[in-house]
């Protein structure tokens, strides 16, 4: 990333989520609601290479709209990795 700074030469990003085509996200009301990044990205501040740490899956997220309560925090708490009291993550994360 310095390097690119430094060069003035764009990243070349490799896609981690890749969602299909057929499906529209948009981060910002689940921001809004208080879903925190960590739900779903998982432990980014942990992670070497980001990596996919849920399937993102019709299935999981349905998990987590059916019982939202579980998963919500304080807005202040939205990038924060470790919040106060542990949330359970939606069921069904990836498994290799």
């Amino acid at each position: 990333m310095r390097a690119s700074f430094r060069d003035d030469k764009s990243l070349h990003w490799i896609r981690v989520h890749d969602l299909p085509d057929f499906v529209y996200f948009n981060h910002s009301i689940h921001v809004k609601k208080g879903m925190g990044c960590e739900t779903c990205h998982g432990r980014v501040d942990q992670m070497p290479l980001m990596l996919q740490a849920n399937s993102l899956q019709m299935e999981w997220c349905l998990n987590c709209h059916r019982a939202p309560e579980q998963f919500v925090r304080p807005r202040s708490e939205i990038f924060t990795m470790v919040t106060a009291r542990r949330r359970p993550r939606p069921s069904s994360a990836r498994s290799s």
